[in-house]
């Protein structure tokens, strides 16, 4: 099933196609300064998988069962677990600092697998 949600995907300028939607309900709640605010409530619901962002900021879902997003529901992504290993017997990195300022780099790890003996 195909959901077409009207959003501006430029508040999700990390959502990519493939990335995992999901949606939470939202409720008002007053504070005790006399203010209101929004509170998510419950757990998260799955929407489907992104399929396609269109240009005038709609996300289109690819969704496993029949899922209605409230209005004014908090939207939320996850990206897709990244299995793969780096193969092999070489590896070149380059890291540069594109700021002006000087930076400190605390670690590097890597999870390199031999390819073959």
């Amino acid at each position: 099933m195909i959901i077409n949600i009207d959003t501006d995907s430029q508040n999700f300028s990390s959502l990519q196609v493939g990335d995992i939607l999901y949606f939470q309900q939202t409720e008002t709640v007053s504070s005790e300064s006399g203010g209101y605010y929004q509170q998510t409530t419950g757990d998260p619901t799955l929407i489907g998988s992104v399929s396609n962002i269109l240009q005038d900021g709609s996300i289109v879902v690819d969704s496993p069962i029949s899922t209605t997003v409230p209005q004014g529901a908090f939207l939320l992504f996850t990206k897709p677990a990244n299995k793969s290993n780096v193969r092999g017997y070489y590896m070149d990195v380059t890291m540069t600092n594109s700021k002006a300022i000087k930076a400190e780099l605390f670690g590097v790890t890597a999870n390199i697998v031999e390819s073959s003996k």
